[in-house]
């Protein structure tokens, strides 16, 4: 059985991690000297082993300083997928019982689920509640379920237009700044080669969102656990006036982003601009290598406002026998870490408004529940970004 001791460095790996990464944060949390710091502080001046499942590659340099800082403790950076594949594969080892790590990447929009089903291990107790003045109010409501923390914000970014530089001066075709504009850039790419396309999208659901809040659409209205769902306002309708005309048009590659045919359409420019968070870069340089210096990024399109896309955070898992699988509610990333199994509740929980426009996406960091045996280790043929 894991000690207390093993699951304060959980906590505190987490941590670390998500305020190395933290674009969000706006002053240095100052955790005191309270029990909870002190028992941290212990478990890692006593060190051991600590399995971290992510696929951001800048973790690699949050892992290393981590260890540097604290010689005694081993962080062993796996990855185990991205997205929805690792999330997968983390339900299962947490059915199992066995295999799960000690803390995982976990976008926020899916700390949900794994919260609701008594998956993740509550962060309260190991000092999280000290750095809630670190991040933004959109962020730091993203990890907590009820009373509870689950996870620790990564970061956060505003959206931004990137696009091929070469491929639009290859076309002579000008970088939108509006929408219409975008379209018309749309139709004249692939009209000067049928195998270009402007962007791609199969129905993802956080940049359907995203892209609606910057036109000012409000679809979602919580009250309570009452929850409407109104996808006839004006920005939403302005949005899909928009995205509709790209898909009758076939203006849109039929690709899923994260995919192996997404990061060869980055890399070869048949998918010429994304619309994403300001943190996209980083999965230039490791996804789409041979496009090196053919990427720029210019400002969104028009709309009320540059939303922001908040990306990961940090959690940890705890083993459940039956992780409840539940709708994934567009909110920002975070981290979360599963729990000991326990009754999950009937339904699930209601969607939190988000502050401000998020393109959510990208996951967390959350230490692991003490299990029986060690951590077992993923398949290491799952890949991510």
């Amino acid at each position: 059985m894991r000690t207390n001791s093993r699951r304060r460095i959980f906590a505190a790996v987490a941590a670390t991690c998500a305020l190395a990464l933290g674009a969000t944060a706006c002053g240095s949390p100052d955790p005191g000297t309270d029990g909870a710091a002190k028992d941290v502080a212990s478990a890692l001046e006593a060190g051991g082993k600590v399995t971290v499942w992510a696929w951001e590659p800048t973790l690699k340099k949050a892992a290393a300083d981590f260890e540097k800082r604290h010689p005694k403790v081993d962080v062993e950076l796996v990855n185990a997928g991205t997205g929805d594949k690792q999330y997968t594969a983390l339900q299962n080892a947490i059915a199992a019982g066995s295999g799960a790590p000690d803390v995982a990447q976990v976008e926020y929009y899916a700390v949900g689920q794994f919260a609701i089903g008594k998956s993740l291990e509550e962060l309260s107790p190991y000092g999280a509640a000290a750095h809630d003045q670190a991040f933004t109010t959109g962020p730091w409501s993203a990890v907590r379920y009820g009373k509870g923390i689950y996870a620790l914000p990564m970061d956060s970014g505003p959206m931004a237009l990137f696009y091929n530089k070469k491929v639009f001066d290859r076309h002579g075709i000008a970088v939108p700044t509006t929408w219409d504009e975008y379209v018309e850039a749309a139709r004249a790419l692939h009209k000067a080669d049928p195998k270009l396309f402007i962007t791609n999208d199969t129905g993802d659901a956080g940049a359907t969102t995203s892209l609606i809040w910057q036109a000012g659409g409000r679809p979602y209205k919580v009250e309570g656990t009452e929850i409407g769902i109104d996808f006839g306002d004006t920005g939403t309708a302005q949005y899909t006036s928009t995205w509709q005309k790209l898909i009758d048009e076939r203006l849109l590659a039929p690709v899923t982003s994260w995919s192996d045919e997404w990061y060869k359409g980055l890399s070869d420019g048949s998918i010429a601009t994304l619309s994403t968070g300001a943190w996209m870069p980083a999965n230039f340089v490791s996804g789409a290598p041979a496009a090196s210096g053919d990427w720029r990024v210019a400002p969104s399109p028009s709309g009320p406002r540059a939303p922001r896309r908040v990306r990961r955070t940090a959690a940890a898992p705890s083993p459940c026998r039956r992780p409840r699988r539940t709708r994934r509610w567009p909110t920002p990333s975070s981290s979360t870490r599963p729990r000991e199994p326990g009754p999950r509740p009937a339904s699930p929980r209601a969607p939190s408004p988000p502050r401000g426009p998020t393109w959510n996406r990208r996951p967390s960091w959350t230490p692991r529940s003490p299990t029986s045996g060690a951590a077992g280790q993923p398949d290491p043929g799952r890949r991510g970004p």
